[in-house]
């Protein structure tokens, strides 16, 4: 899908700290590729929430910058049109994070490797924006609209609905065993990390599920994993060959599925469950938490660069939650992954 994007801005990330009171620019980066990349999470969302149309016959977008004192921005606006059959409809969203947190976290990181800045430095990052050329104003962008079927519930397998609750633009269904075996998987790898190939189905419903706005759902049905996936202590790889073997399982199983996303734990061990200490506080825990890293968004986005991709994550939740080792969900939004309330079926 190609929509015609109007963006009057050019923007650059800069790094500054102030380790004795002066301020000092550490480093400048081009971000206008990543402000770009809010064009289709927005179209997406859009989609999803059933806000847009799937198929429009012409669909126009406007980025701005929202400035906290000009030129440094605080949020991104983006503000779709989709025509259909001589109709519009218009969707606004507004982004105070996108790909330029991440690429500002990674070169802070390296600054603080090579020596280019104190590891207790604080480093500041900032965007800013400034008019661009004329000619530099207007531009076509090919966008990755997401597939999505006419289904009932029936057709998707779902028996009856659990335990959870809906994000109300973007409901998610998820088989109770898939969650009890990647759970138990969590458990069996421990300090390791494992993994592997999620089937599922994005579905138009007749009507919305309780709780939510939209009827497109997305629908998780199976876990898969795969020896030739290799896990470690806070590391994980997937392997392209097991994933495209993945793919014709989900196509031999007839059921209309596909890998919709893959899945893998941040480790597990058994004292989790009673530890009180709070990871990052008091007490020094070699586990991540149940929360996508920098590698996790690059992983995410090399294999599905498409922003309607789920990424779940198992592991520990911080000392105090109900429920220490959890299935968590993340999906795009607003420019960064988080995690989205769920509802598992039989």
């Amino acid at each position: 899908m190609d929509a015609a994007v109007v963006s009057q801005y050019g923007y650059r990330l800069e790094l500054w700290s102030a380790p004795d009171g002066a301020w000092r620019r550490l480093k400048t980066r081009d971000a206008t590729p990543d402000v770009a990349d809010l064009v289709e999470e927005a179209l997406v969302s859009g989609v999803l929430s059933e806000e847009l149309p799937l198929e429009p016959d012409a669909l126009a977008a406007e980025v701005l910058p929202v400035f906290s004192a000009d030129p440094f921005v605080a949020e991104i606006e983006v503000r779709l049109e989709a025509r259909l059959n001589g109709h519009a409809r218009t969707i606004s969203r507004r982004f105070a994070e996108g790909p330029w947190v991440r690429a500002a976290l990674r070169d802070a990181a390296l600054l603080r490797q090579g020596g280019g800045v104190r590891k207790d430095e604080t480093v500041y990052r900032l965007l800013a924006a400034e008019a661009a050329a004329p000619e530099a104003a207007s531009s076509v962008l090919a966008l990755d609209a997401p597939r999505i079927a006419e289904h009932t519930l029936a057709d998707l397998g779902v028996r009856g609905l659990g335990a959870g609750a809906l994000d109300p633009e973007r409901p998610i269904l998820v088989h109770r065993r898939l969650v009890n075996e990647v759970l138990e998987w969590t458990r069996e790898a421990g300090k390791a990390e494992t993994g592997g190939a999620l089937f599922g189905r994005l579905a138009r419903l007749p009507a919305p599920l309780p709780g939510a706005r939209t009827r497109v759902v997305t629908v998780l049905s199976a876990a898969l994993r795969d020896a030739r996936h290799a896990g470690a202590a806070s590391s994980f790889d997937f392997s392209p060959a097991a994933l495209l073997a993945a793919a014709e399982v989900a196509e031999e199983r007839g059921a209309g599925e596909s890998v919709l996303a893959v899945f893998h734990s941040h480790g597990w061990l058994a004292e989790c469950a009673s530890c009180a200490a709070d990871a990052g506080k008091d007490h020094a825990c070699a586990l991540p938490e149940c929360e996508p890293s920098l590698q996790d968004y690059v992983l995410l986005e090399s294999l599905f660069p498409g922003k309607a991709a789920l990424l779940p994550i198992a592991g520990r939740r911080p000392a105090g939650a109900s429920q220490r080792l959890a299935f968590e969900v993340f999906a795009w939004r607003l420019g960064a992954l988080r995690a989205l309330p769920w509802q598992d079926y039989d």
